[in-house]
């Protein structure tokens, strides 16, 4: 396999650049134009070539046989396959190799070069781009001075490579390179019929609400504005809060502060409804990703680009980018049934059942609830019979949205103030108000009941001075399980599938005093947070090597938390579904007790 490491070099300005647009928008703009591209063939030297020679050498390459290596892949590889048609063999992103590598630092490629090459000052990247930025074409004396900062760039991007590639798990490169094909081989369809009927929708729902309440959207959405409207209602108290920014008074008209949640508890009913108008007026995250969606399918032949981050969070699970995503489209909404399996086909979608909490019940030896898992009993249900006292059979909805909470939730230490305050927000389900005595007494309750659990907190807590020490390094066994699961070593933890939680040295400073220079929001490390993220780290490695397994048989178009979704034709959708839910019930080799489960369904559009 040939390795083409290459760097384009594209026209921008101050009203059109990647800051200002999403990939999609960038690319199929009417000025884009590729000044260039710099190119490396395996260990060669790297070459500029010039607007004019770019797609013939492009085409002269056998992309079947080559692996396509570049900073910030996705951008790179769009331009390639969108502007050129080329696919290649493997793609291979040193930016997503810098964030896994070291998720706490930045991944620009000037940052990895200084990080990574902090005594050779010859790999450092240049900032030649500026002169290019506003113009049509280049002349002889820019494009001299940008073709040499493009193949330093490429040159930067081919030693990043070889640093860390070379020990990088291969399941963990496979990731990387379906990551970036959900978005530049996009195999989703967009209901275009639908988007526009709920942006028609959404904007009529709004108009409605602005004249039957008679206001602006700009009373609704300004602060001052509101508090006025509360005001002129015979509200004194206007909410306020302090400002974690500025340390000041400011309104406490966010969504989920508590001031403002008792507005909507109101006995004055105009209060209640200017505050759910404000709310409306304030969301306007469904129209808009409607009409965003309506400009990808414009742009890719009614085809959805899936764009996710390769870890982009700390523990390694993706995250949503190019301001659509996916993963926050609410369960039974419009949107997620905008998105179609391709026709003939069906899209299997598959969940894996409370998975963080069977990693943390397995890894932790908390045997009574690991075999209530193995019984397929409701865990929530026998939870909430000894919260309340009755009989699983007896639990109502309400009952058991309180247990499954605990479950799910007080696993990491949360106390009886953050319990409280999570049921009342509702931002997982129904609204509860539940006094502090009553927290108290629930999150106790789950502490005596799972004392494993509690133990585990306690050894993360007692590794932290161990993990601040160079010569760290701690194996942990799961109790009458499996072995060398997990490693503690210096302010890192070692994970089964060869990857590292890694953390920075302020997480193993003792707080100071709110009035130094020290960085608040530096939070110090403690067992609770340490156990959650080797667990939520657990579950990732589980799914994302589930996602590859079921990619091996049938498409995956892409993944959602711990849900799966993949393509299968129509005459094989049961059998598809049958499949991918076996490859999810199935424990890797490295935790062969670890009871999983997993539940799916299937149909023409993304509904589950």
């Amino acid at each position: 396999m040939e390795i083409v490491t290459l760097d384009f070099e594209t026209r921008y300005g101050k009203s059109y650049s990647l800051t200002k647009s999403t990939t999609s928008e960038y690319i199929h703009d009417d000025r884009f134009f590729v000044f260039g591209v710099g190119i490396k063939f395996n260990g060669n030297k790297t070459e500029w070539y010039p607007h004019e020679e770019v797609d013939s050498l492009l085409s002269s390459i056998d992309w079947n046989q080559s692996a396509l290596v570049a900073h910030n892949c996705r951008f790179e590889a769009a331009i390639l396959k969108w502007r050129y048609g080329h696919s290649p063999l493997f793609y291979i992103d040193t930016l997503s190799l810098a964030k896994a590598d070291c998720h706490y630092e930045s991944a620009s490629l000037k940052s990895v070069c200084i990080r990574l090459f902090p005594n050779d000052l010859d790999l450092r990247k240049g900032d030649e781009l500026i002169l290019s930025k506003d113009l049509e074409f280049l002349d002889a004396e820019t494009e001299a001075a940008i073709s040499q900062y493009c193949v330093q760039d490429v040159e930067l991007c081919h030693h990043v490579y070889k640093k860390l590639y070379a020990n990088f798990p291969y399941n963990e490169a496979k990731l990387i390179d379906l990551t970036i094909r959900m978005y530049v081989e996009p195999s989703i369809y967009l209901d275009t019929e639908l988007l526009t009927k709920i942006v028609s929708d959404e904007r009529r729902a709004k108009k409605d609400t602005l004249e039957r309440l008679e206001v602006t959207s700009t009373q609704l959405a300004s602060n001052q504005q509101f508090a006025k409207l509360l005001e002129e209602e015979g509200v004194t108290d206007i909410p306020t809060k302090i400002s974690k920014t500025t340390g000041k008074s400011t309104f406490a008209f966010a969504k989920a502060d508590a001031g403002f949640q008792e507005l909507l508890k109101s006995d004055n009913k105009r209060i209640v409804d200017l505050t759910k108008g404000r709310i409306q007026i304030k969301s306007p995250h469904t129209e808009t990703r409607a009409i965003r969606l309506l400009t990808l399918a414009n742009n890719h032949n009614g085809l959805l680009p899936i764009a996710l981050n390769y870890y982009g969070a700390h523990t390694g699970r993706f995250s949503g980018t190019e301001k659509i995503n996916i993963q926050n489209f609410q369960r039974g909404s419009e949107l997620r049934r905008s998105l179609l399996a391709p026709p003939n086909h069906v899209l299997v979608t598959c969940d894996s059942a409370q998975i963080e909490a069977r990693v943390l019940a397995w890894l932790a030896g908390e045997t009574s609830l690991l075999n209530q898992f193995r019984r397929k009993e409701d865990v929530y249900k026998n939870f909430a019979s000894k919260i309340y006292k009755k009989e699983p059979l007896n639990i109502t909805s309400t009952e058991r949205f309180v247990a499954k909470t605990c479950i799910l939730g007080l696993g990491y230490g949360m106390g009886p103030k953050r319990f409280q305050e999570t049921l009342s927000q509702g931002t997982a389900g129904p609204k509860i108000e539940m006094s502090i005595e009553e927290a108290t007494d629930i999150v106790s309750l789950y502490r005596e009941e799972h004392p494993w659990i509690k133990h585990f907190w306690k050894y993360c807590q007692d590794r932290i001075p161990l993990m601040d020490s160079m010569e760290a390094s701690d194996t942990y066994n799961v109790p009458n399980g499996e072995k060398g699961i997990i490693v503690f070593q210096y302010r890192s933890i070692y994970l089964p599938n060869g990857m590292y939680i890694k953390y920075h040295a302020d997480r193993f400073e003792t707080p100071k005093p709110r009035n130094s220079s020290h960085n608040q929001n530096k939070l110090r490390l403690h067992g609770g947070i340490i156990t959650e993220n080797i667990i939520q780290a657990l579950a990732r490695i589980i799914v994302t090597d589930q996602i590859l397994a079921i990619h091996e048989k049938y498409p995956v178009a892409f993944s959602v938390h711990d849900e799966i979704t993949a393509i299968a034709s129509n005459a094989n959708a049961k059998i598809a579904l049958e499949d991918i839910v076996n490859i999810m019930r199935t424990p890797p080799t490295w935790a062969p007790s670890l009871p999983l489960d997993a539940e799916g369904a299937y149909g023409d559009h993304y509904a589950k």
